[in-house]
């Protein structure tokens, strides 16, 4: 059976919700690893605008990931607004 706009919109702040919290804790995870290792490159005498560039593309996958799930969840509500009563 389809969600239904009236069970989404009582569940949406917690399923969503909890969901990017999730993915945004993973990127600023990894954020915190990149920093730590930009750290380590100025302490070897390393710290270059490529090598900078190269720790950023990291974030790349998480932020990605971030948008498909922004990309979902909006079809997913355009598409209870086309078919509010989840009709064929």
């Amino acid at each position: 059976m389809p969600l239904i706009p009236s069970d989404a919109i009582t569940t949406v702040s917690e399923s969503v919700g909890r969901a990017l919290i999730a993915k945004v804790s993973h990127l600023r995870d990894e954020a915190d690893e990149l920093q730590e290792r930009w750290e380590g490159l100025g302490r070897a005498g390393g710290q270059r605008d490529d090598h900078a560039a190269a720790l950023l593309m990291a974030l790349e996958p998480h932020l990605r990931d971030i948008a498909q799930f922004a990309e979902r969840c909006r079809q997913q509500i355009v598409g209870m607004h086309d078919n509010p009563f989840g009709r064929n």
